[in-house]
């Protein structure tokens, strides 16, 4: 027997094959029609989506086969991924590479095998539709050109789920954004409506000192709502321009600087000494 050498790309095909996020996931009925078509189109007892990882192949779809996964050395399939077409073995028994094979020697006893590589866009081989016979044949060219089809149906298909996920995470995360954003949003909005009610009730009331005062805080309020405003407005451009975004790098001091005197502004608003010292020493502690 001789075990499949490993690509010289493993690590980035081992990657791109994780990130789809389907090994180890349940029957699905989308790649079991195709597994059934196959085998009831070829005349096999078995037909497989078979993922290559590390260690073993894993069936994504299995017709005609109890086992959920086999050693990666035993695999067939672990062949086939390094081939730009079909990979075909007519009879295995006859064959250098799998005559002692456990899974020729022994149950399901593989005699023929034709496997097409799931290849990505971008050229990574993740492992292969294929058919499995007990007993020894060839393949004609309309069922290669099957194979080849359903394969490159089978890679749409994991390429559309993972968009599906992709997609639902970035709901979910935009989401929490807005969620955040709203939250961040109704605090010095409510601060600024208490207090232009406040003075439209009290103004006659009160002192110059105390106008000057209230009137500092609406214009803190309304120059927090101002900053989050502009920050959202950033980031909804961000998200039109993504693609044109380059790096830049930014001195971590003035990030500090910034949000120390976000904080600030908010003590001074709230009246908190104690937030006010403790942002005056994490100032100090960031400059020395």
């Amino acid at each position: 027997m001789k075990p499949a050498p490993i690509p010289s790309d493993e690590e980035e095909r081992l990657n791109k094959l994780r990130s789809y996020g389907v090994l180890d996931t349940e029957a699905e009925a989308s790649f079991d029609r195709i597994t059934r078509i196959v085998a009831e189109s070829l005349d096999v007892p078995i037909s497989l989506v078979s993922l290559v990882d590390e260690s073993r192949q894993w069936f994504k779809s299995r017709y005609g086969l109890d086992a959920e996964e086999t050693p990666r050395e035993l695999a067939f399939c672990a062949h086939a991924i390094h081939s730009d077409d079909l990979f075909c073995v007519t009879n295995a028994k006859d064959d250098d590479r799998f005559h002692d094979n456990p899974l020729v020697s022994g149950g399901p006893n593989i005699r023929f095998y034709a496997g097409v590589p799931l290849v990505t866009s971008d050229g990574f081989r993740l492992g292969t539709l294929c058919a499995i016979d007990d007993k020894a044949r060839d393949i004609s060219e309309d069922h290669r050109q099957l194979l080849i089809d359903l394969a490159n149906l089978v890679v749409d298909e994991l390429e559309l789920k993972k968009t599906r996920r992709e997609l639902s995470e970035e709901i979910a995360l935009r989401d929490r954004f807005f969620s955040i954003i709203a939250h961040d949003l109704k605090s010095p909005l409510s601060s600024l409506l208490g207090l232009s009610h406040f003075l439209s009730v009290m103004s006659e009331k009160l002192t110059k000192e105390k106008m000057a005062e209230i009137a500092g805080n609406v214009h803190m309020s309304g120059m927090r709502v101002l900053a989050l405003v502009e920050n959202l407005l950033e980031w909804a451009q961000l998200q039109t321009e993504k693609d044109q975004v380059s790096p830049e790098i930014i001195p971590v001091s003035s990030l500090l600087d910034e949000c120390l005197g976000l904080i600030q502004n908010l003590a001074h608003q709230k009246k908190s000494n104690c937030l006010r010292k403790n942002v005056t020493l994490i100032s100090m502690q960031t400059r020395t």
